[in-house]
């Protein structure tokens, strides 16, 4: 039983070594190299357009601003009575 570890375990350990020391980068080799560089071409173009569909987009509209008058005011109160005046209330519309 000794034997037979003794003899496959420096093969075992030369197979691995063979395999890991071929250290090639995320692309690897053969025809899926070629699927990796149109991928991270593809990945950069797709950043760039939206990169620029963020620069379109239109700026937060201004809001319109109109002032609405409102008279306030000639009551009666406790025995006092209040002259009517006019105020503005500003009314900010999106």
């Amino acid at each position: 039983m000794r034997q037979i570890i003794l003899i496959f375990l420096p093969i075992l350990a030369l197979a691995g070594c063979a395999s890991t020391s071929n250290l090639l980068g995320p692309e690897g080799t053969g025809d899926h190299k070629d699927g990796y560089y149109l991928g991270r071409n593809d990945a950069a173009k797709q950043q760039y357009w939206m990169m620029q569909n963020l620069q379109k987009q239109p700026k937060e509209p201004v809001p319109q601003t109109s002032y609405l008058p409102v008279v306030v005011g000639g009551a009666e109160t406790n025995g006092v009575t209040t002259v009517p005046h006019t105020e503005l209330l500003r009314v900010d519309q999106p």
